[in-house]
């Protein structure tokens, strides 16, 4: 699950694709409950271990999902949100994956007691996907109305409880050690890397992340050991997670994607000025709107 986790972090999309599933991992996402208690008739522990780490994929995924769904309709199909409602279903999605990433990092200090869904190495990358809905720049629709800002405000997509999770994330990143925010940077410079790379061979996101993981002394943090990367036996050298000769990441269609407005150069630490920026603008109005 980390692995496939990194995947679909790296290239900003649900990774492997709907139509690339295997069986068993399409049963695990689509009838998870039926799959689960299927496990769990042979081994319960099993079952609840995969279970934990598999709502974190899960989630994960269902946002890219919701955020891609009107790109994935075929002929006669429609989708099931609106606009404005598809957004809100994404940020809700995401929102949960940035509040699991960030559990085991709770107060700045790194606690590996605390079991997380989702590895802490991400949480730069999907804060960066919330740049969308914080910042207005980085907003689809208000990129589309380059008007708006003569208009009255648009409609909220976060709620105030939902800016406060990504807050919360914010600062437990910014004041926890040097060496976890050293791991969250490379995998937030893997996303950047693997978009801008579009104009030559993007690097497969193993090979991205192994260097990433090399920077460092230590993989205490890493979101993927470099075991699970080489070697026969390894999720790496899989049919499902090799990408496809010519399977080009920027190619794929996306309902939208927060590294397009970043340049390469851009840092993690530029990412969480500029939410910083959009939510004490969105925390303000909707403290206003309280009133």
């Amino acid at each position: 699950m980390d692995l496939l986790i990194s995947y679909s972090l790296v290239q900003s999309r649900a990774y492997p694709a709907t139509a690339e599933l295997d069986d068993n991992l399409r049963s695990l996402i689509k009838e998870p409950k039926i799959c689960l208690t299927s496990i769990a008739s042979v081994d319960e522990e099993a079952a609840a271990i995969l279970q934990f780490h598999l709502s974190g994929y899960a989630t994960l995924r269902r946002y890219y999902e919701i955020r891609d769904e009107a790109l994935d309709l075929e002929e006669g199909q429609r989708p099931r949100f609106k606009p404005l409602a598809r957004r809100r279903a994404a940020a809700k999605a995401l929102t949960a994956v940035i509040s699991s990433a960030a559990d085991n990092i709770y107060g700045g200090l790194f606690d590996p007691s605390r079991d997380s869904a989702v590895q802490v190495d991400g949480l730069l990358a999907l804060l960066g996907e919330s740049l969308v809905f914080v910042n207005r720049k980085y907003d689809p629709i208000c990129a589309r109305n380059p008007d708006i800002d003569g208009h009255p405000e648009p409609s909220p997509i976060l709620t105030v409880s939902q800016q406060f999770t990504i807050l919360s994330a914010i600062e437990d990143l910014e004041t926890v050690t040097s060496r976890v925010f050293a791991q969250c940077e490379e995998c937030f410079r893997s996303t950047l890397l693997s978009y801008h790379a579009a104009e030559g061979t993007p690097p497969s996101p193993d090979a991205i992340l192994r260097k990433s993981m090399n920077t460092l002394s230590t993989s205490t943090f890493s979101l993927i050991g470099n075991e699970m990367l080489s070697g026969p036996g390894s999720a790496g050298s899989s049919g499902v997670l090799v990408p496809r000769p010519g399977d080009k990441d920027a190619g794929r269609a996306r309902g939208w994607d927060w590294r397009a407005g970043l340049p390469e150069s851009t840092k993690g630490q530029d990412v969480l000025r500029m939410l910083r920026l959009g939510l004490a603008r969105g925390l303000s109005f909707g403290s206003l709107g309280a009133v």
